[in-house]
């Protein structure tokens, strides 16, 4: 379990052999590995890097009609809430219910 104790920024990691055999199993050797200990140090490397992760393309949102976001019916596929928010805005803002 991790535990800011040590100081400011700092974590305790995980104990390597503390918890259960859940998530881990024999090495090459015989010896016991805790994989969910090994993906945390790698995981703390990348948070601890300084260097963040390239940003995602601003992907192009699906056309939405008024109709789709306030009917009953379900979406026929996944649309972003971004993309539902902002059809919200433009019928709010078309019938002055924003104030």
């Amino acid at each position: 379990m991790a535990t800011a104790s040590q100081g400011k920024g700092q974590e305790t990691p995980p104990q390597e052999g503390a918890g259960t055999s859940e998530g881990s199993q024999e090495g090459t050797n015989g010896a016991w590995v805790n994989e969910g200990y090994q993906r945390w140090v790698e995981q703390r490397k990348e948070w601890t890097s300084g260097t963040r992760p390239a940003q995602p393309r601003h992907r192009q949102l699906p056309i939405l009609t008024h109709e789709m976001v306030l009917g009953e019916r379900a979406f026929p596929k996944a649309v972003p809430l971004e993309a539902v928010v902002e059809c919200l805005v433009e019928i709010w803002e078309e019938e002055d219910a924003w104030d």
